[in-house]
C-alpha cells in the first residue's frame, strides 16, 4: 500500500494498513461495548485467514458444495451452525473435566462462539443471495392465504 507524506511516498504493508483501518473503525463508534467492535476485528481477520483455506476462488465455495446435493447454501450453513452450538453444549457441560482438556485445546469455546458469529453472517449473506432467486421467492414470498387460494398447503 501507499501512503502520501508530503512529496515523498512511503510503502506500507498490507498488515500495517489494515491495523490502521482497524483503529479508524473502532474510534468511529462510541455507545457500544468496546470489546464488541475488538471481537468484529477479529472475526474480519478469521474469516480472511479461514477463506485462504476454504474460499477455492469462492468465498462462499464450501457452502455453495451442498447445493449438489439439492440442499440450499443457507440451509446446509445453518447445519453448521448446529455443529458449532453442539459443541458449545458439550465443552459447556465438560468443562473443568480433566478428561476433555485435550478437545480445549483443540477448539477452546470462545473460539466456537467467534465461528458461530462468522456462521451467522454468512448465513445471511447466503439466505440473501438465496431470496434474489425466482424459485426462492415463489416460495417464500407469498402469503398462506395465497397457497390455501391455489389450493395447496402453506410451507412452514
Amino acid at each position: 500500500m501507499n501512503k502520501k507524506k508530503g512529496d515523498k511516498c512511503a510503502v506500507i504493508s498490507e498488515e500495517k494498513y489494515r491495523e490502521n483501518l482497524f483503529a479508524d473503525f473502532k474510534r468511529l463508534w462510541h455507545y457500544g461495548h468496546p470489546h464488541f467492535y475488538d471481537l468484529i476485528i477479529e472475526m474480519c481477520k478469521i474469516h480472511e485467514v479461514k477463506n485462504k483455506s476454504y474460499g477455492i476462488g469462492n468465498s462462499l465455495g464450501n457452502f455453495m458444495e451442498c447445493e449438489r446435493f439439492g440442499i440450499e447454501a443457507w440451509k446446509g450453513c445453518l447445519v453448521r451452525m448446529t455443529d458449532k452450538v453442539s459443541r458449545i453444549y458439550n465443552l459447556t457441560a465438560k468443562m473443568g473435566k480433566p478428561e476433555y482438556a485435550d478437545a480445549f485445546e483443540m477448539e477452546n469455546l470462545e473460539d466456537t462462539f467467534l465461528d458461530l458469529a462468522n456462521y451467522s453472517l454468512l448465513c445471511l449473506i447466503l439466505l440473501r443471495e438465496a431470496k434474489k432467486k425466482p424459485l426462492f421467492k415463489k416460495i417464500f414470498e407469498t402469503t398462506p392465504d395465497d397457497n390455501l387460494a391455489e389450493g395447496t398447503a402453506a410451507i412452514p
